[in-house]
């Protein structure tokens, strides 16, 4: 079930029936994140208020899903950099043998700890950006070909 609104999936199983229609043939419920009602039956205007809203949804995993690739890049090349410095660690003084208390070191410990940091958090936005494009791309084309049930 989804917001006619603000195109929320929704478990109908989670949602307490808030009030009935004075017929009694329809079930009213209301979204947990914008507050509108969702009936079972969805009216023509309603179906195009769900399309626009799906849409909106499915820019804004788009968004996510950018972000998410960006921020990849940009971990990936923060742990490339910090490698980089590893390799400075090696100091030809102390007979070619790592040097754990330089500068060198330390930046790389630094970059390796924010470079992960942000590959983390990019492939996670990849991950979610995806599924939801898919989710609200899938209910566009079931919209599209009239076989969309609430």
């Amino acid at each position: 079930m989804f917001c006619t609104h603000c195109a929320k999936e929704i478990n109908p199983k989670d949602l307490n029936e808030q009030s009935a229609d004075k017929c009694g043939s329809k079930k009213v419920y209301v979204c947990p994140r914008c507050g509108h009602l969702i009936e079972d039956h969805l009216s023509i205007n309603e179906l195009k208020d769900l399309s626009a809203a799906a849409h909106s949804e499915v820019h804004k995993a788009s968004n996510d899903l950018n972000r998410g690739k960006s921020a990849s890049v940009i971990g990936l090349i923060l742990i490339i950099i910090s490698f980089l410095f590893l390799l400075m660690s090696f100091k030809a003084t102390a007979g070619g043998a790592l040097v754990p208390n330089c500068l060198e070191f330390y930046v790389f410990i630094f970059l390796l700890i924010v470079g992960v940091g942000i590959e983390t958090y990019g492939i996670v936005y990849v991950v979610l950006g995806t599924k939801r494009k898919k989710t609200y791309l899938t209910l566009l084309k079931d919209i599209q070909n009239n076989s969309f049930v609430q």
